[in-house]
């Protein structure tokens, strides 16, 4: 192929240029992965949706307070024939129009007035299932970003693990040209191969099964993600798990939505009670009637007339059939449905405070102690070694400190990850997960 103007090689340093500009970006941190769930997550954006279809009552229920104008109107024809006395019968046609403008101001609507109040209650518990629902997109995009990471850790000890039992075989084998090593150990080092090699697959079927959960919540399928960098972990603060229950008890976003729809239950009972209660309004009207001729009189002539009223208009219910009875009786069951769905999501927020305190505790010295496991590990492999090739070490005590080694490594990346998981948990338990949480924990990948 022949070069045209030098059109050819600045093409490829263009593409060379272009491959390493992608291989030098940095991957999406988890604050990056957040702000595109924040957009593309359907789960929140019904939620958002549901909002929004709640915080329509109150206009609603507003409106029952508010005047009610209407204009009627009607045109009527009508041809008859007709005969007074002993006279020829006459054909007569009349038409009549008339208009009528009628404004109706509540002045006494019980029912409507406790409604209204009503209405706040259910847009205040509307805002807090969102609250919820945004705090639980949260939650899902850390226990997704979490989870490629651990298995991206889990490929990378089984891959090690891999290359580490490959050497050890090559070892062994050539051992047995020799003579210095038995056959056995070549069988072990092979088993474990295939088990480490069967590891590593499993790996990367999680790693693919994270990918499609975290592609669930934003719409985009990432490949690799910034991975945890700090070793320092956070600790619950304050480090009292009942200061933790009492306030998730109390905050939690499920609760405060309980709270109040038990409010807007309470009020749904004195709502249908009220219906008993007499109705008053003040009624203004002004109309206009016109009629042309006349089918009862001899007389043919037209009609004009003009009407103004104003007044207070009052309903008294009398019997219903027993429906406000009714009514009744279904919305106090409402309420005590109000006040055990109240008390269940105090008992869960408390529980699963309680359930991340001890995960966070738990975690964190599952990770003290997997660090000195991973430590003492990597001698263990570094004697064993040194003792195989000197013979006072066999082979299958080189492969049990490998395979304990690298179980360590995998072991302390997941408890790592699922500290921080369930400090994530715990503040959205507490009521208290947001954006600055977000922010904090992505500093600890940098």
């Amino acid at each position: 192929m022949k070069r045209r103007n030098g059109r050819l090689p600045w093409l490829a340093s263009a593409v060379v240029a272009n491959i390493c500009n992608c291989a030098l970006a940095a991957p999406p941190d988890l604050l990056d992965v957040y702000r595109a769930a924040q957009s593309g997550d359907p789960t929140l954006r019904a939620a958002q949706a549901a909002l929004d279809v709640a915080r329509e009552k109150l206009p609603q229920a507003r409106a029952g307070l508010m005047p009610v104008v209407a204009l009627n109107g009607n045109i009527n024809s009508t041809s008859a024939s007709t005969q007074f006395n002993q006279a020829p019968a006459l054909q007569r046609d009349a038409s009549i129009r008339s208009w009528t403008l009628q404004l109706t101001q509540p002045l006494f609507r019980a029912p409507n007035f406790i409604a209204n109040h009503q209405a706040e209650f259910l847009v205040e518990s509307a805002e807090s299932g969102f609250e919820q629902a945004r705090q639980d997109l949260i939650v899902r995009v850390a226990q997704a970003y979490f989870a490629i990471n651990v298995a991206q850790d889990a490929i990378a000890a089984a891959e090690a693990q891999v290359a580490a039992l490959e050497r050890q075989l090559e070892q062994v084998t050539q051992g047995v040209k020799f003579g210095t090593k038995a056959t056995t150990d070549v069988d072990d080092t092979s088993t474990r191969l295939a088990s480490a090699r069967a590891q590593r697959v499993a790996a990367l079927g999680d790693l693919e099964n994270a990918r499609s959960d975290l592609q669930k919540i934003t719409g985009e399928l990432y490949g690799s993600l910034a991975p945890l960098q700090a070793t320092s972990l956070p600790a619950p603060a304050p480090m009292d798990v009942h200061a933790w229950i009492d306030q998730s008890r109390d905050n939690h976003p499920a609760v405060r939505a309980d709270v109040a729809a038990l409010e807007a239950a309470r009020l749904e009972v004195d709502r249908t009670q009220a219906e008993h209660l007499p109705t008053f309004d003040l009624v203004v009207s002004s109309g206009h009637n016109f009629q042309s001729h006349s089918l009862t009189t001899p007389d043919d002539y037209s009609t004009h007339g003009a009407q103004r009223q104003v007044g207070v208009q009052i309903s008294v219910p009398l019997f219903a059939g027993g429906a406000v009875v009714s009514k009744v009786a279904e919305a106090r069951g409402g309420r005590d449905k109000a006040e055990a769905d109240l008390e269940t999501a105090r008992r869960s927020a408390a529980s699963d405070a309680q359930r991340a305190f001890a995960g966070m505790l738990n975690g964190l010295a599952q990770v003290d102690a997997l660090v000195v496991a991973t430590r003492s590990g990597e001698n263990a492999v570094k004697g064993n070694e040194a003792g195989f090739r000197v013979g006072v070490r066999t082979n299958v005590d080189v492969l049990n400190a490998e395979q304990q080694l690298f179980a360590a490594r995998r072991d302390l990346s997941k408890a790592r990850y699922d500290v921080l998981l369930q400090g994530v948990k715990l503040k959205a338990a507490a009521g208290l997960l947001g954006e600055p949480d977000v922010q904090a924990l992505n500093a600890l990948f940098h």
